[in-house]
């Protein structure tokens, strides 16, 4: 609640103070963070949550990937592809999403594009993100 609202420090001192965290509170923070502009310490929340032994979501996934666009942290955003592909988890739409996005804010299009090509469901042009604008754009000037 306080990170919805803007009051990281609120929710921050909460978080330090929990007996048990789970991957829901990790998220919230994360999100938090990322929410109010703090990437940085998103991304950092984040290699702290996998010190911890704790294994992140599909959500957790998706938030860092959209930092990683956000700060244009093309380097980082790889590093998070390749954990994702070797730990297994399944991909979803919204992470392929912050995916594409990351390689098309990071200057990427060639791997912005073939991730686009390997969306079974190309559902992000139904939440009315810029990737499919931007793929379709790339498209055009290829001649594809």
């Amino acid at each position: 609640m306080y990170a919805k609202c803007g009051s990281m420090s609120s929710a921050c001192y909460v978080f330090d103070n929990m007996q048990s965290k789970d991957p829901v509170t990790w998220n919230a923070m994360i999100a938090g963070y990322a929410q109010n502009g703090n990437g940085k310490e998103a991304l950092h929340l984040f290699k702290q949550m996998q010190q911890e032994g704790i294994q992140p979501s599909h959500y957790t996934f998706t938030i860092v990937l959209s930092v990683c666009a956000d700060l244009v942290a093309l380097s980082l955003g790889r590093e998070i592809h390749t954990q994702i592909d070797k730990s297994g988890i399944q991909w979803t739409i919204e992470m392929k999403t912050s995916l594409l996005n990351m390689y098309a804010k990071c200057g990427r299009m060639d791997d912005a594009h073939n991730i686009f090509d390997s969306m079974q469901s190309k559902g992000c042009c139904d939440m009315e993100c810029n990737d499919c604008r931007i793929c379709t754009k790339w498209r055009w000037k290829k001649g594809n």
